[in-house]
């Protein structure tokens, strides 16, 4: 059981995070009985948005306990300065100085550069081990990265302002170069996307913007196509193919179907826990969608599911390039932040925004 109570609506992910020990993020059953199967209506809009406050939550425990269990390959830059800001409440923030020529980034060769949203370990030892971080005589705390970083322009590329969960030793205060100790900021994950989600799932701020693409989503009277009405045989032979089970099925036939109706606009939401095939069957609509001439803009909340999704197009385009109705690349663009997407060659590269003019 996480030491903070979590209540819905709360828009603090970041106390949340801090809250957790490690026993927390291995904890499989942290959120036992709270992520559930979503009920297909709901009394309000609040029941609705608190209804995937949890889920993400576990979302985002997953992948805290992805990254600590790869700490020996984390990325890591060594810590020259750190100076306390502000101490008065739970939060403690510092501003961290960095040596960024002695970064290192999974262990290869380019540099590992801090970015707002970061969380990180800071400790005086790199860890091969979930252990070492409790080995007697050691402190670590976590941090998230809240400003600087190659985006501000307001502050040195190798200075950041950090939060963490517990306040730093005093012996670390100061500056760290040429002293007997030191101190690394170890990554773990980005959390921006959640962060953003979380926020969204706050009901006070749901209460400032306008609503009614949420109330349509949720309206029982909604019009929801069904599988009679027509669909173009090749388009059924052409999803068959994919070989997605029935649930996956009728969500692409749903799409199709709302897709071909051109008198209303309409919601389609496509729920399910991670491993469920959420990415493999968005990429089987994107292909029909395709196939339809549709002029299709995807989004995703976060840049690893932006490129899941675009790669595995870009699989099927290739795939597909001998058959017949087959567009060339010029048809499809991704962009978004180059770092972040870690756009650095291969297949992607070629349809990037920012390679694709002069």
């Amino acid at each position: 059981m996480a030491r903070k109570q979590i209540n819905e609506g709360n828009d603090d992910l970041e106390s949340i995070i801090f809250s957790w020990s490690v026993d927390d993020v291995f904890n499989e059953g942290l959120f036992k009985g709270k992520v559930v199967k979503n009920t297909e209506t709901f009394d309000s809009v609040e029941s609705y948005l608190n209804s995937f406050v949890f889920p993400l939550l576990e979302e985002v425990r997953l992948e805290m306990c992805s990254s600590l269990n790869g700490i020996s390959r984390a990325p890591f830059i060594h810590i020259s300065e750190i100076e306390s800001i502000d101490l008065s409440n739970s939060k403690s923030k510092y501003r961290m100085t960095v040596f960024l020529e002695n970064a290192s980034f999974g262990g290869g060769k380019q540099v590992y550069n801090p970015k707002k949203g970061d969380i990180l370990i800071l400790s005086d030892l790199k860890p091969k081990h979930i252990p070492d971080l409790n080995i007697k005589g050691r402190t670590y705390c976590i941090a998230l990265v809240t400003k600087g970083g190659d985006e501000d322009a307001e502050m040195p590329p190798n200075s950041f302002i950090i939060n963490t969960s517990s306040k730093i030793d005093g012996k670390y205060h100061g500056r760290i170069k040429g002293r007997e100790v030191s101190l690394l900021a170890i990554y773990l994950l980005n959390v921006t996307p959640y962060r953003n989600i979380f926020r969204a799932l706050n009901i006070e701020r749901a209460k400032q913007r306008d609503s009614v693409l949420v109330k349509e989503l949720l309206n029982p009277r909604s019009t929801v196509p069904h599988h009679d009405q027509a669909v173009d045989d090749h388009l059924k032979e052409s999803l068959w193919s994919f070989n997605l089970n029935e649930s996956q099925d009728n969500a692409v036939l749903n799409c199709i179907l709302a897709a071909q109706s051109s008198n209303k606009c309409s919601i389609n939401l496509i729920w399910g826990p991670p491993g469920t095939g959420k990415t493999k069957t968005t990429g089987a609509l994107l292909w029909m969608l395709r196939q339809m001439k549709c002029r299709t803009l995807t989004c995703a909340p976060t840049n690893t599911a932006v490129i899941e999704v675009a790669s595995r197009y870009m699989k099927l385009l290739n795939e597909n390039a001998a058959g017949s109705n087959t567009q060339s690349l010029a048809d499809m663009v991704l962009f978004g932040n180059k770092d972040r997407l870690r756009i650095d060659g291969g297949n992607l590269s070629e349809v990037f925004l920012d390679n694709r003019y002069e």
